[in-house]
């Protein structure tokens, strides 16, 4: 099994390391959901930053379960994919979207230096 994003740890399974994912997720704040596919995600953890009583930002994090479309045994279907996203919460539509190996806290550094960056924009 392929290094896992999002924690630097290594896991044995897929099924480990979502459990993993769920709990870390949860602990930092982040909801569950279920995607009905209007964000074309099999899953997805999501999180509202504020000062004081504004909401800022929110980020997504969209899961992709590959594993379910292998049904030849192909390593390379035997993944889950992750894509980060942030949004700023403003009238306009000013996203940053990621996927790449980095952890959730890298993703969090880098979404509040988009988020301080581009609001001048809003």
């Amino acid at each position: 099994m392929k290094k896992q994003p999002l924690f630097k740890k290594q896991f044995a399974t897929w099924d480990e390391w979502l459990q993993y994912v769920d709990e870390e997720l949860r602990k930092k704040g982040y909801s569950k959901f279920i995607s009905n596919n209007e964000l074309g995600a099999d899953f997805y953890y999501a999180k509202t930053f504020r000062d004081d009583s504004k909401k800022n930002y929110q980020i997504l994090i969209k899961f992709y379960d590959f594993r379910q479309y292998n049904i030849t045994g192909d390593s390379a279907s035997d993944r889950i994919g992750v894509m980060f996203i942030c949004s700023p919460i403003c009238d306009s539509r000013i996203d940053l979207e990621v996927s790449k190996k980095i952890t959730v806290d890298e993703f969090e550094q880098m979404a509040e230096h988009f988020y301080n960056a581009m609001k001048t924009y809003f």
